[in-house]
């Protein structure tokens, strides 16, 4: 298993997306939860997670692997699935600017419905 901060390293490699098996199906942090977001998966804001880690938010959310699966199949991106995490090859690299824009978006939202 790994801990949340190699969880969030890997989630934010270049070049590559990231999902993390759990009771519930997988786990998807921050630029690859970004990624798939662009690429067209179906989320509900009320269903991603914002926790704070070392000062900073992190932001989550779970999918059943069917959901990933599909969205990676219909842009026809390669994935790799062992029995810890599902791990595919981005063909374009993630946009700092653009994340960064994201993040603060979901992080205020959160914020705002939760004061």
């Amino acid at each position: 298993m790994y801990s949340l901060s190699a969880k969030l390293a890997l989630s934010a490699e270049s070049w590559w997306g990231i999902a993390f098996k759990t009771d519930n199906g997988f786990q998807v942090y921050q630029q690859s939860l970004f990624w798939l977001a662009c690429n067209g998966i179906n989320y509900d804001n009320s269903d991603l997670k914002l926790n704070l880690f070392m000062g900073s938010d992190v932001i989550s959310c779970n999918f059943s692997f069917d959901v990933i699966k599909n969205i990676l199949d219909k842009i026809q991106v390669l994935y790799f699935l062992d029995e810890n995490q599902i791990r595919w090859i981005l063909p374009h690299n993630i946009s700092p600017i653009f994340y960064a824009q994201w993040k603060y978006r979901v992080t205020l939202d959160f914020y705002e419905k939760n004061i």
